[in-house]
């Protein structure tokens, strides 16, 4: 717990230097955008814009994320990370597609630019998002929230790049075209990499099955446990990036329930040590309810006459 902790404050810290790194570049790029009339380098310095709200609204969500579970929200606020995953992700394509939309009109509406004043600026909001993705790079992988961040910031930095390869060839050729045609690049770029923060931050809200669990593998796994027989109604998902939960109902044999219990305890082992499943609720019965449903199908409740709940009066273990 302690160690956690220690993680959680090294990690608050670092968003609070990107953060506050992120509003100054911010505010030399929009300056330089402006006196340079550069629209890759305004392009970058509105997608700085959506980093100050990314790189916020992550620090916010680690906050938030520590608060311990309660009453209203038993499984804690855990969840807060991955919205704010999805809201930072999504902001990025309508962003895309308004660089787009601009770069397109420059190409018939070709404006002077002043690549001198254009390079200096890039340069500083190059290094400034190397040195902040850098430092944040570490934490990205046991975070989907810190790596939507991370994904702004690393956007930036290619962005900035690009701003300043268009400077060099406008400084020594003239040829305005290369703005707008880097800007569509970035513009695709941060898309991409915006959709598949969206796509994996989605995959979590709607409760699908975490990536690298094979669950016909857990199924037999679990039907290799001496006294197990089957089970149904399963269910794996994930509270949250790095935490995955599990729920089922198995039938065992019948037998005394001290015995049931070395049972449950070697499922959850494998659950833990082979599927990085610490979460788990796991009912075990006698008598199956119908040998066929392997994935309860779920009904609410006062839907209709014969509406009823998947439920059983059984024994049951919960671990975590």
């Amino acid at each position: 717990m302690e160690e956690r902790t220690n993680n959680n404050n090294r990690v608050e810290n670092k968003m609070k230097l990107a953060l506050g790194l992120t509003l100054l570049i911010l505010a030399v790029e929009a300056i330089g955008g402006v006196v340079s009339n550069s629209l890759a380098l305004l392009a970058d310095a509105g997608h700085m814009l959506t980093d100050v709200f990314a790189v916020g609204l992550s620090l916010y969500a680690l906050m938030q994320s520590r608060r311990p579970a309660d009453h209203k929200r038993t499984f804690g606020y855990h969840r807060v990370t991955i919205l704010v995953a999805l809201l930072n992700s999504a902001t990025l394509l309508p962003l895309s597609v308004y660089i787009i939309w601009e770069a397109i009109g420059r190409f018939s509406h070709p404006e002077p630019i002043q690549g001198g004043i254009m390079f200096a600026v890039a340069l500083v909001g190059l290094v400034a998002n190397l040195l902040i993705g850098l430092n944040l790079h570490g934490e990205a992988g046991a975070s989907l929230n810190v790596r939507s961040a991370v994904i702004h910031v690393m956007g930036d930095a290619a962005a900035s790049c690009g701003v300043l390869i268009a400077a060099l060839v406008i400084a020594f050729t003239g040829w305005t075209p290369i703005d707008p045609i880097l800007s569509i690049g970035i513009a695709l770029l941060v898309a991409f990499s915006g959709w598949r923060v969206v796509r994996e931050s989605v995959g979590i809200l709607m409760e699908s099955v975490p990536r690298g669990i094979d669950i016909n593998l857990l199924i037999n796994r679990l039907q290799e446990v001496a006294g197990v027989r089957s089970v149904h109604d399963l269910h794996v998902w994930q509270i949250s990036q790095g935490i995955n939960a599990l729920s089922c109902h198995v039938i065992v044999d019948d037998q005394a329930v001290s015995r049931s219990a070395g049972v449950l305890a070697s499922m959850n082992r494998i659950l833990q040590e082979e599927f990085n499943i610490g979460h788990s609720t796991i009912q075990p019965e006698c008598i199956e309810c119908d040998p066929n449903a392997l994935y309860c199908q779920l009904t609410p409740l006062g839907t209709g006459e014969h509406s009823h709940a998947h439920n059983h009066e059984h024994e049951h273990a919960h671990t975590h």
